[in-house]
């Protein structure tokens, strides 16, 4: 009986740790091949993601996330090839002809173009990347707009 009354009291004990040990994951589930998103000025837009070889530096490869409603888009320009790390987003305005560095371009609402001027993107796969970076339209102004992103890009 009291061997009854232990293995009882142990099934109950592990169901208990398991139970108060699990938590939700702090990561989000990985977006579908071809989809991503981003917010700009805190309004969100999802869309198509995909990756294209660059028209103007030989070798790197730029992804864009197009908008649902076709009208805003996000650029990440030098995509990294590498399938993890975290990258230094640099001044588009500074940056737009130079092959190896790494800039964002937004196209919000097809009233301008606003250029990354610092941020971080981190690569979490081979196709799958997240970004924080601020953007401005002005390249003579302190004042930016928060804009985050992250897609799975499909490579055509």
């Amino acid at each position: 009986m009291k061997n009854v009354a232990l293995k009882s009291l142990f099934i109950i004990v592990v169901i208990t740790l398991i139970t108060f040990s699990c938590k939700k994951s702090d990561v989000e589930p990985t977006m579908p091949v071809g989809t991503g998103e981003f917010a700009f000025a805190s309004t969100k837009y999802s869309g198509g993601c995909f990756a294209v070889p660059s028209s103007s530096c030989s070798g790197s490869t730029d992804v864009m996330i197009v908008s649902d409603n076709k009208v805003n888009t996000l650029i990440v320009y030098n995509m990294p090839d590498n399938t993890s790390g975290t990258y230094t987003i640099s001044n588009g305005w500074n940056s737009a002809t130079d092959c190896g560095v790494l800039y964002v371009l937004a196209v919000k609402d097809a009233s301008g173009i606003t250029a990354s001027i610092n941020g971080t993107l981190t690569k979490t796969g081979a196709t799958t990347f997240a970004l924080t970076t601020s953007v401005t339209d002005d390249p003579s102004t302190s004042a930016s707009t928060a804009t985050t992103a992250r897609g799975n890009y499909q490579k055509l």
